[in-house]
Parts: C-alpha cells; structure tokens; sequence
C-alpha cells in the first residue's frame, strides 16, 4: 500500500488474497482461537499521536450506551487482539494499524471504521474485512484543518478529526438494527 497522495488508492494497493487467508488461519491457530461465533460487539478506543479522533470520548459514551465494549487494543496482546476480533459481530473505531485485525473477523459481521474526509477513499481498511467475510462500512467525520492550511496533502490526511455525534448515533442505530 502506498501512502502517499500521489496515486490513487485503488492503484496503489497489490495484495495476493488465498496467501493473506491461509496466513489469517494459521494465525488464528497460534492465538487459540477456539470459536468465531460473531457475538461481540466492540467500540476500539485509539491512543495515537496523529489521525486522532478529537471526540472519541463521546462517541465511546454512545456505543457504550448501546451495549459496545469499549476496548483500547493497545493494551491487548497480539493473541487477545486475534481472539477479540475473531469473536466479533461488529468492530467501531478510528482507522489505524488496528484495522489489519479485520482479516480475523467472521464472516458476516460487520467493520466500521471512522474516518477523516481526507481519508474517505482509502480502500484498503474495506478489503482487508472483506478478506475475512466480514462488511465494511465507514462513518466519515471532518478533518480538523482545511488542506489549504495544512503543510502538506500527507499532513492534512494524517491529521485528527471529528465525527458528528449525532451522525455516528444515527449509523450505528442502523447498524445494529441490521444485526438483530
């Protein structure tokens, strides 16, 4: 994947599928995982120096408000992280390194990433969920800064972020209703 604002994301992604899948199923295999019964409903908090998700606080209020566990997976070992995602029937959370756990979701359950504007045509988050069978979604917030005051096009992509509560509420609503 090439993170750079110079080629389109669709052109900058090469991956090889059945080689991703068996490696997700070996890994699984290490970490344990006994059962990919999709039933847990997770809100991921992110502790990062950039892409921060300026209201994570209230956005983690209302998940946690809909029954979400709020998870900071930076505090999980690898195997709780494989096992945690693997146990998943849905995954909220800002985009990150995080979102490569996608790859251990069950099949039918759902990712959604939150997102900047800067960002909403990244593509890989979506296929690395798909690798695994699980739906993708992204709920798209407001960068922080406008490009035209940032450093750089990278800057402005990396840079933190809002998503309206009321929105967020509004998806995720939607999103648990197609998963009763």
């Amino acid at each position: 994947v090439l993170d750079t604002p110079a080629v389109p994301w669709s052109q900058g992604l090469a991956l090889e599928e059945e080689p991703i899948r068996a490696l997700a199923s070996r890994l699984m295999t290490v970490a344990a995982v006994q059962e990919r019964e999709p039933r847990r409903r997770i809100f991921l908090s992110r502790r990062s120096g950039h892409r921060g998700l300026r209201n994570e606080k209230a956005l983690a209020a209302i998940a946690r408000g809909r029954g979400l566990e709020v998870i900071d997976p930076s505090q999980l070992s690898w195997a709780e992280q494989v096992r945690t995602f693997a146990a998943a029937q849905l995954v909220v959370g800002a985009g990150g390194a995080v979102m490569a756990n996608y790859v251990f979701m069950p099949p039918g359950s759902y990712a959604i990433s939150l997102i900047s504007d800067a960002l909403d045509q990244f593509v890989l988050p979506a296929v690395v969920a798909n690798l695994g069978g699980a739906r993708f979604r992204s709920i798209v917030g407001r960068a922080n800064r406008d490009l035209d005051r940032s450093q750089s096009r990278l800057h402005w992509m990396h840079g933190d972020f809002r998503v309206p509560e009321r929105v967020f509420e509004s998806e995720l609503d939607l999103i648990l209703t197609e998963l009763t």
